[in-house]
């Protein structure tokens, strides 16, 4: 792995996309990654307006269109050269430096011969590719080994999300992208002791900058909170219960059910005034009422489960 040892990388965060407007996005972050080339390649133009409604200092990082990694499959022709170059320009005119290639759960580590071609190929053409592996049988051993042969050899960095394995290899740089933990895919929210974590192995990385990029629904509000944890503040979401109540259930209508609450909001954390937190499916177990009259009721059952849910966690 590169970096330098000893040192403690500089940490950019940002979120896959923009989930909000982008003059609020702009004021607390200062990377994105660009998603939506992925799914068309845009029009100049169109490029030309996203770099220039940006900041200075502001940085972008692209992901490759799917009809090089999904539609021709890494493989190394006049179509897959035609698409990059049009990748490098959108790249050129954002000046960022960073290109993801995402491949899909079909591309097995049997295609890593077709990999190396790929790379061999575009590799040096003044863009850090970025390669994030999706699919089963990359975490076997000689998966793991022989990526990391091609990725050190052809100096492409390992893409995951910490929470599910490490990278097999970085250069200067490394990158994340948290996709989230939870049984729907992207339907999360970091808890502070994962996004401590995450602090924790970040500063670990051998390598000169380390970008995280989160893909879950609470991407902005967890990015944010992240920023500001490694910047020595508090990473909770909320200043106390009501604040939390009223933000994560201010579209569900009273009365309702235990059932309805679980089945819409599973996901989502739920702070009291102390900072302690558990999410909804980890509370409702301990929630001793089936309804609600209204979110006072709610909030209250909530607080009294997250005490419990503290005492059952420390008994273990």
């Amino acid at each position: 792995m590169g970096g330098s040892a000893g040192r403690v990388p500089e940490v950019r965060i940002g979120c896959c996309g923009f989930p909000v407007r982008r003059s609020t996005y702009f004021d607390a972050l200062k990377l994105v990654e660009i998603n939506s080339t992925f799914y068309k390649i845009p029009k100049i133009a169109t490029v030309e307006r996203w770099a220039a409604s940006a900041p200075p200092g502001f940085e972008f990082t692209v992901k490759a269109y799917q009809g090089i990694t999904h539609e021709q499959k890494l493989e190394v022709n006049t179509q897959t050269r035609k698409y990059f170059e049009q990748m490098l320009e959108v790249c050129r005119v954002l000046n960022a430096t960073i290109l993801l290639i995402q491949t899909p759960p079909s591309f097995r580590p049997d295609r890593l011969d077709v990999a190396r071609e790929f790379f061999k190929e575009f590799s040096g053409m003044g863009i850090q590719l970025v390669w994030e592996v999706r699919g089963k049988g990359w975490d076997a051993e000689d998966a793991r080994k022989r990526l990391r042969q091609l990725c050190r050899r052809y100096k492409v960095v390992h893409v995951t999300d910490p929470f599910v394995w490490d990278p097999v290899y970085v250069g200067e740089l490394a990158y994340f992208r948290l996709h989230g933990l939870g049984k729907k895919a992207y339907y999360y929210e970091f808890k502070n002791e994962e996004l401590e974590f995450l602090a924790d192995k970040v500063v670990k990385m051998k390598a000169e900058r380390v970008y995280v990029l989160f893909n879950n629904l609470a991407m902005f509000s967890d990015a944010v909170r992240f920023k500001r944890l490694l910047a020595g503040g508090s990473p909770r979401i909320y200043s106390n219960a009501v604040e939390c109540s009223q933000i994560v259930f201010r579209r569900l209508s009273f009365p309702t059910t235990k059932r309805e609450v679980l089945n819409r909001y599973w996901w989502r954390v739920f702070e009291d005034n102390e900072g302690h937190q558990a999410r909804i499916e980890e509370l409702m177990p301990f929630v001793d009422r089936e309804e609600f009259k209204d979110i006072v009721e709610l909030r209250s059952a909530l607080a009294k489960a997250v005490r419990k849910y503290m005492q059952s966690k420390a008994a273990r």
